[in-house]
């Protein structure tokens, strides 16, 4: 797929690691990018990062996953 400037992208885990890595490179393709992490202070370091494009006010989420057990 080829990224074109304009296009939004929502990265979990985005401020550190992995994440932190692609909401950086992302951004400087002018990429639309949104920031969700447990860290919203992380986040929103990685958003001051940010030198092109266009970076998102980081939110912090938390997602819980339930399993559903057969009886």
């Amino acid at each position: 797929m080829e990224l074109k400037p304009g296009l939004s992208a929502l990265v979990t885990g985005g401020a550190s690691g992995i994440g932190k890595a692609l909401c950086l490179a992302l951004a400087k393709k002018g990429i639309f990018v949104t920031i969700v992490d447990f860290s919203e202070e992380s986040g929103r370091q990685v958003a001051s990062l940010v030198e092109k494009g266009e970076c998102q006010v980081p939110l912090q989420l938390r997602i819980s996953i339930c399993y559903i057990c057969k009886m």
